[in-house]
């Protein structure tokens, strides 16, 4: 079942810079599911895109909950929907579930049972 939504564009920051990000390099990640936020544990390019490939292997600051992630290269990222930068938040759909298990990535519970 298809639904309707619509991009929310997050800047995450390179880190280390901290606390003063004034002039600290951003990357820029449209995603339709902003309240998984707390869960993400990565950020994937694909392998092939270009404007991407200096970022593989640094590590992201996730905007208000400030966890760091990695960049990591997966042909499973479409260059194409988005920004082509895609977070990856546990739990999120299936894409977010197989690239945590091929990546071994942690799992973070946003949201419980009970809704919270």
């Amino acid at each position: 079942m298809e639904r309707e939504s619509e991009f929310v564009t997050l800047r995450f920051f390179l880190t280390p810079p901290l606390p003063q990000r004034e002039g600290g390099k951003e990357l820029l990640i449209a995603t339709t599911r902003p309240e998984l936020l707390p869960a993400c544990v990565a950020v994937f390019v694909h392998p092939d895109d270009k404007r991407y490939r200096e970022w593989v292997g640094k590590r992201l600051r996730v905007p208000l909950f400030e966890q760091e992630v990695p960049v990591l290269a997966d042909p499973a990222a479409d260059p194409e929907k988005g920004t082509g930068a895609v977070m990856c938040c546990t739990f999120g759909d299936a894409a977010d579930v197989a690239w945590q298990r091929k990546h071994q990535l942690p799992l973070i519970q946003a949201i419980n049972g009970t809704g919270r």
